[in-house]
């Protein structure tokens, strides 16, 4: 496992961009713009995904959220029609499993939302230059900065809720430990 840095998201994004950009010029003429892009957008998604999972310490779920993946993308080609409602479908997977995996608090997954929207609005800005490159290097280049959101999340906090009787005993429980530790 390696903690998520954006010099590595950026390296990410730079990969599949790459990778999509090369399989779009392949495999367009073959089967279409418009099946091409689904297949890219549901190959990238999925590495995407596998990246999130190998960099995040949570070791629940590694498994069943690719099968899942899976699943859901061959759901997306029957039940979502259009290009960007299939897009929506899969930038909403990656939202919900980097919520799941690396954001412990609501605020932080309402931040990640709010990413996610406007790295999908970036490319589809990008995807008007008519470069598949540009497209998924501005998705996933706003991608990386998750890290920005999850920067707090492993420092533990002394402030506690009122009322979060449980949390203030485990405090005053470790400060008489390394009271008695410091004797």
């Amino acid at each position: 496992m390696k903690t998520p840095t954006f010099l590595r998201g950026a390296l990410i994004a730079l990969i599949l961009a790459f990778a999509s950009a090369v399989i779009f010029a392949a495999f367009s003429p073959v089967f279409g713009s418009s099946a091409a892009l689904r297949g890219i957008i549901s190959l990238a998604g999925g590495a995407y995904v596998l990246y999130l999972l190998g960099s995040s310490r949570e070791r629940t779920g590694r498994l069943v959220v690719p099968a899942i993946w899976l699943g859901a993308a061959a759901a997306f080609w029957w039940l979502l029609p259009g290009l960007p409602s299939f897009a929506v479908g899969h930038v909403g997977l990656i939202w919900l499993v980097r919520s799941l995996y690396h954001h412990s608090g609501v605020l932080g997954s309402l931040g990640d939302l709010a990413l996610s929207a406007f790295s999908f609005a970036a490319a589809l800005w990008a995807l008007g230059s008519g470069s598949v490159f540009l497209t998924f290097w501005c998705f996933f280049l706003l991608q990386g900065l998750f890290v920005a959101l999850t920067a707090n999340a492993d420092k533990p906090s002394d402030v506690t809720a009122p009322g979060d009787d449980f949390q203030q005993a485990r405090l005053a429980a470790e400060a008489a430990l390394k009271s008695l530790l410091a004797d």
